[in-house]
């Protein structure tokens, strides 16, 4: 995957899966998802990336 042109630093993936959790428990919409979680967008588009990917029906590692 590229980095933006800005060259902004990454978001770390801990907060952002943290932000897409909150997300599926409170069912709220990805615009809602508090600041703390990182920016909603980075969260909503690495959430798909990871479902198109299959990551996240493979669950945890063993």
């Amino acid at each position: 995957m590229s980095r933006a042109k800005t060259e902004r630093p990454r978001v770390g993936d801990r907060r952002v899966i943290n932000g897409m959790v909150y997300t599926i428990r409170t069912g709220i919409s990805w615009r809602d998802l508090p600041e703390r979680y990182g920016p909603w967008k980075t969260a909503c588009t690495r959430f798909r990336g990871y479902a198109l990917d299959g990551i996240l029906a493979r669950g945890p590692a063993a």
